[in-house]
């Protein structure tokens, strides 16, 4: 069986299974995530998160991938001074020029933001619940990160 992006969580644990790997059921619902975020990119995209290699603990192309995913989506785990990802002061990019648009049904504030993420959603808490990148910003996260 092949797996892809549309991939069920029962299909993907046989996978593992199949393997020889065993993990508890909150690890596989994050290595589900991670896998369906992978395959949900194009090869063409893949290959440029694997492009040029992390370095450090990252040496691994699909761990600097992974690590690459991971800090678009806001994980500051491996930003040092020097690399292997760079360290931001904040992980939301500037906003310039860009017009929020509020929803009152869900009190929801859209924005785009120039660090790639051309929509981010906060709830009135101030809680991100959504970040949309295009595939364009996804082959330069090397040059990025």
């Amino acid at each position: 069986m092949v797996l892809g992006k549309h991939s069920g969580r029962h299909a993907f644990e046989d996978r593992l299974k199949n393997l020889g790997i065993m993990i508890n059921a909150d690890k596989l619902d994050e290595a589900l995530l991670k896998f369906k975020l992978l395959a949900d990119l194009s090869v063409t995209q893949q290959d440029d998160l694997r492009a040029s290699a992390c370095g450090g603990a990252l040496a691994d192309p699909d761990t600097c991938a992974q690590a690459r995913i991971d800090w678009m989506r806001g994980d500051k785990t491996h930003e040092e001074a020097g690399g292997p990802l760079r360290k931001r002061a904040r992980v939301l990019g500037d906003i310039i020029s860009s017009s929020p648009y509020y929803v009152r049904d869900t009190e929801t504030l859209y924005i785009g933001s120039n660090d790639g993420t051309i929509l981010e959603g906060f709830k009135a808490t101030g809680m991100r619940v959504l970040g949309v990148t295009p595939s364009t910003p996804i082959t330069a996260i090397s040059s990025m990160s």
